[in-house]
């Protein structure tokens, strides 16, 4: 999980201390790296979901939507 945030803080860090010469551009590059980051946890939740689906149905139906929904909107929303 560390692993995960640290490029977000330390990229937030820089863009706050200006070591940039087009911040429009690094973030854009956050963003995108934000997106990346939501798809792969989408991901996660699709396996959990199959895995437990004869144990938990609804509770894999809604990991499955959510899989499906918080990734498309961060793409959408870039």
């Amino acid at each position: 999980m560390i692993a995960c945030v640290l490029p977000f803080v330390l990229f937030s860090a820089a863009l706050s201390m200006h070591v940039f010469q087009h911040s429009r551009t690094a973030i854009g590059l956050l963003l995108i790296y934000a997106a990346i980051i939501i798809s792969f946890l989408g991901g996660i939740h699709w396996g959990i979901a199959v895995v437990r689906r004869h144990e938990h149905h609804r509770l894999s139906n809604l990991l499955i939507a959510e899989g499906v929904w918080a990734p498309l909107l961060a793409w959408g929303i870039l």
